[in-house]
């Protein structure tokens, strides 16, 4: 989503039940301040929370910047694998920081999806539980922008070995799917073509 498109989606959004707008970025960008600035602005006019996430945020200072700014919830990715003790996101944030666990062939990916981990999904899942992480955000990486169906057999494993929210992410494409998603104990999706595309409403 680039800034000028960002008050009539959010227009759109006015009214509805409480959902969070998502700003994501797949390419390792910087996160853009005047981009944030207007998302901020905007969502500040209606009832939902913004989240900011999945890439651009290289530092514990960036984190604090971004929930100072008015984002409820900022999702961490890379920075959550890095040299940075994660701890030091969660004592920094607490429940507002989310772990991105972006997944390709039973592999954890970083850096806009371009590198390896070397992590598999239980080792990410295993070291957000031992620093206190509350929340998850699961991406099978082949499914994302497809609508082909959810990964429903990551999904699984995510619940099972993940004690706190988990949001299911990537080819997800109507209501059945979201459905699915439910039964299997998750707390909620992340949804993007399948809005645009009109085959899921919110």
């Amino acid at each position: 989503m680039i800034a000028r498109a960002a008050a009539p989606v959010l227009d759109w959004y006015a009214g509805r039940r409480r959902h969070e707008l998502c700003r994501v970025s797949r390419d390792g960008e910087a996160v853009q301040e005047a981009v944030l600035v207007r998302l901020v602005s905007a969502a500040r006019d209606t009832e939902f929370g913004l989240t900011h996430g999945f890439s651009g945020i290289r530092s514990v200072a960036d984190a604090r910047a971004l929930s100072a700014a008015g984002v409820e919830r900022v999702v961490v990715g890379t920075a959550a694998f890095g040299p940075t003790p994660l701890e030091e996101f969660v004592d920094a944030l607490g429940e507002h920081v989310a772990v991105a666990i972006d997944v390709a062939g039973g592999i954890v990916r970083t850096a806009g999806w371009r590198e390896s981990s070397e992590l598999t999904t239980a080792d990410a899942l295993d070291r957000c539980t031992s620093a206190g992480v509350a929340t998850v955000v699961c991406t099978a990486i082949d499914r994302d922008g497809t609508r082909t169906g959810p990964d429903l057999e990551l999904l699984c494993e995510a619940r099972d070995r993940f004690g706190g929210r988990v949001l299911a992410a990537g080819g997800i494409r109507d209501a059945a799917d979201v459905e699915a998603i439910r039964e299997l104990g998750l707390d909620g999706v992340v949804v993007g073509r399948a809005w645009l595309d009109g085959t899921l409403s919110l």
